[in-house]
């Protein structure tokens, strides 16, 4: 009886849970609604968006120009390392193809390598890396050595 009751128990909705959820002013489901109905942009505000998107990331990328502090060196290290790993997963698969002709039993190696080499998470990972990390610092250093070359 007490498995029953406890059972009935676990599916039961208390009434102040249920005043919670269906309330007609306050309600998680009228809530629900303002949030999606917000979700809504008239082209005015979509371009009023973009702009402050486009503001914040000119902040990022001009902050991120002349950083060079322990931690963006840390990041930038880390980086680095996931780039040397993708690399060094593609290499792996070139010199594991002359191993199955020696080694059958290892015939699917390289290609249990590349597949590693080329999922999702790998490339979109090395390209984000690649774009966030060291597009900013890239574009400063050429900023910087053009800027140093008319001086001089």
């Amino acid at each position: 009886m007490s498995l029953l009751s406890a059972i009935k128990g676990f599916f039961a909705v208390a009434p102040k849970t249920a005043n919670d959820i269906f309330d007609k002013d306050n309600g998680l489901l009228v809530k629900t609604g303002q949030w999606i109905d917000g979700l809504q942009y008239t082209g005015q505000e979509r371009a009023k968006t973009f702009a402050e998107f486009v503001e914040s990331f000119k902040g990022f990328f001009v902050a991120s120009l002349n950083e060079s502090t322990e931690r963006s060196q840390a990041r930038r290290s880390i980086a680095l390392l996931w780039v040397k790993f993708q690399i060094f997963l593609l290499l792996l698969t070139a010199l594991s193809i002359p191993v199955k002709w020696v080694f059958p039993q290892f015939a699917g190696m390289a290609k249990d390598y590349f597949d590693l080499a080329t999922c999702d998470v790998m490339v979109y990972g090395t390209f984000a890396v690649l774009a966030f990390f060291f597009g900013p610092y890239m574009f400063g250093a050429h900023i910087s050595r053009k800027t140093g070359a008319e001086k001089g």
